[in-house]
């Protein structure tokens, strides 16, 4: 039966990609997937210690909503890096940074492992068709950034610039051959992409799609920019912050939302 609720999932496949990301391909109740819809954004639901199955919500009024606060699962949101609408296996490349309940589940998991995802949220088109596009984060927007590049036709031409500590050129995928990848190495203090974007050539007249996600400094300075100095439109600017340096996963998980109503 199709539903639009959250659907138990199962581990069925664990890989360790990098010292950082791992890949979990899950498969369940997915045939109500919608595909193609790249880079879309999913919540996990991961069960709580002395769980097998995290505790599902009611749908009251569009809201989940759980009869016992307590059993409520941790949930967080991830992109989906591949769907696979025939076996309908669903991979999602998480990174591993620092302690959290989400590290912690994902580096316990195992084939058979269960959670639940919710269908996919976020704009759709997450990259609306234009002239140049613009694409720029840290190892935890790679997924979403290797989904978006694997679905752009050939002729696309563009700029990506990646910061990453270790070399994960290998994971980036098909890349269009009018896109140009800039490999940066992540810097202790100070933003980085926002000077990198700002010294990039912006051809007059050409329309622009920006995706943007990774650290908070870094995107907020970047979607700062791009609103209040060059005036983009909100419809081409995808700006969201995935993690904070120096909080916790638990705590900045409220905060992001915070900044994501500020849109």
């Amino acid at each position: 039966m199709r539903h639009s609720g959250p659907r138990i999932v199962e581990v069925r496949s664990r890989q360790q990609l990098s010292s950082q990301l791992m890949r979990l391909e899950l498969a369940g109740d997915l045939q109500d997937y919608p595909y193609p819809q790249p880079a879309a954004h999913i919540k996990l639901m991961l069960p709580k210690a002395g769980q097998i199955n995290p505790q599902l919500p009611d749908i009251v009024e569009g809201k989940p909503r759980w009869q016992d606060p307590s059993s409520k699962p941790w949930v967080r949101t991830y992109t989906v890096r591949h769907f696979d609408p025939v076996e309908q296996v669903m991979t999602v490349d998480m990174v591993l940074h620092g302690q959290g309940p989400a590290c912690d589940w994902a580096r316990q998991a195992v084939p058979g492992s269960r959670l639940a995802v919710t269908l996919p949220g976020g704009p759709d088109p997450m990259l609306p068709t234009a002239d140049l596009y613009w694409l720029a984060g840290d190892l935890t927007a790679l997924p979403g950034i290797a989904a978006l590049l694997e679905n752009l036709p050939e002729s696309a031409r563009g700029q990506v610039w990646l910061q990453t500590a270790e070399d994960v050129r290998h994971l980036l995928g098909k890349v269009p051959t009018g896109i140009k990848v800039h490999w940066l190495s992540p810097v202790s203090a100070g933003l980085q992409l926002l000077p990198a974007l700002q010294q990039a050539e912006r051809p007059d007249g050409a329309q622009l799609s920006f995706w943007l996600a990774g650290e908070h400094h870094e995107i907020v300075a970047l979607r700062n920019w791009l609103r209040q100095d060059l005036k983009v439109a909100k419809e081409h600017l995808y700006a969201v912050p995935y993690w904070k340096r120096q909080a916790d996963e638990e705590a900045y998980h409220h905060e992001r939302h915070q900044v994501m109503d500020e849109e």
